[in-house]
Order: C-alpha cells, then sequence, then structure tokens
C-alpha cells in the first residue's frame, strides 16, 4: 500500500504555497511591497517548519520530498522573474536561478528514475534559496545599493555551490554510498 500523502507537513507546504500566491500577485502589480516582504518571509518560515513536523511526527514521505522542493523552486523562480521583468532587478541572476533549478529538476527526475526513490536536500540548497529570499527582500526594502549587489553576489555565489554539491551527492547515491542530505522532509 502507498504512503499517506495527506498529512500535516504536506499540508503545511502546500499552505506556504497558498500564502506565496498573493506575493506573487502583489509582485505582479508592484504594490504593496512590504507586504509581499512579509508573505516570503512567513513562507520561508514555513519552508523549516514543515520539515521539522515531518520529522517529529514522523510523516516524511516521497510525495513531500518531492513537493517540497518543487514549489519552493516554482515561488523563486517566479518572483525572481516578476522582479526582473516588473520592477528591474537582475535578469543575469535570474537566468542563474532558473538555469540552476532547471539543472537539479532534470538530475532529480533521471536521478529518481534511476533510484525510485527522491533526492534529499541539503544544507547549500536551503543556504541558497534562503540567501535568494533575503535578496528579494532586501530588493523589495530598497536597501543601499552596495548591499543590494553584496546579496546578488552572495546568492550567485550559493547557487553554484548548492548546484555542485547536489551534483556531487546525485553521484554518490549513484555509486550507492550513503549521503548525509539534511533533507527537510
Amino acid at each position: 500500500m502507498g504512503e499517506r500523502i495527506v498529512n500535516w507537513p504536506n499540508a503545511i507546504t502546500v499552505g506556504r504555497f497558498v500564502i506565496y500566491l498573493p506575493a506573487l500577485y502583489l509582485l505582479w502589480v508592484g504594490e504593496y511591497l512590504y507586504i509581499t516582504a512579509i508573505l516570503a518571509l512567513i513562507s520561508t518560515a514555513g519552508d523549516a517548519f514543515d520539515g521539522y513536523v515531518a520529522r517529529k511526527l514522523e510523516q516524511e514521505t516521497e510525495f513531500g520530498r518531492v513537493l517540497d522542493p518543487v514549489l519552493d523552486k516554482i515561488c523563486i523562480a517566479a518572483t525572481a522573474f516578476l522582479l526582473a521583468w516588473r520592477l528591474g532587478g537582475p535578469v543575469w541572476l535570474v537566468v542563474i536561478i532558473i538555469a540552476k533549478d532547471v539543472a537539479v529538476v532534470i538530475g532529480g527526475a533521471i536521478f529518481l528514475g534511476k533510484k525510485a526513490r527522491a533526492m534529499p536536500s541539503n544544507v547549500w540548497g536551503k543556504l541558497a534559496a534562503g540567501s535568494v529570499v533575503f535578496m528579494f527582500v532586501v530588493f523589495i526594502l530598497r536597501f543601499p545599493p552596495w548591499f543590494l549587489h553584496t546579496t546578488y553576489i552572495a546568492s550567485a555565489i550559493l547557487i553554484f555551490i548548492s548546484l555542485f554539491s547536489y551534483g556531487a551527492n546525485m553521484i554518490r547515491m549513484l555509486r550507492g554510498e550513503k549521503v548525509d542530505g539534511g533533507s527537510n522532509r
């Protein structure tokens, strides 16, 4: 029998996505950007909370391991795109974010096909996602340009480290080695 996918951690994950939809709309129209920043931070905090609940209640599921990062990638890519397109954010960073996510999704799909288990997220992926959310908030709150550009560069560096980390973990797992991914699900 299959795993139970309707549980608290997965509900929290879906809830994070639902909370984030108004933030994406507000970015689209370019209004109430402070509310957008608050919703982004709430959604990000929920990312840690859903993993904690999954472990605490022993309700970790393959569905959750796939759903959580997919929804994260959708939210981050959509936000990056809207910041660049509607508010003049850095297009080069959007390209890096989306290219990394496409590479991880394609690699994850290939990996899932070979191993029949979702690849766990890791600390570098979480740091990269967190840095991108922080950069969004810094952009929205109009921090000084020097600080904003520093967050762009820090996010780009963490995104590249994350990409290489996922690639290395994928190779290790395909070899049958144990990987401490720091998975939240």
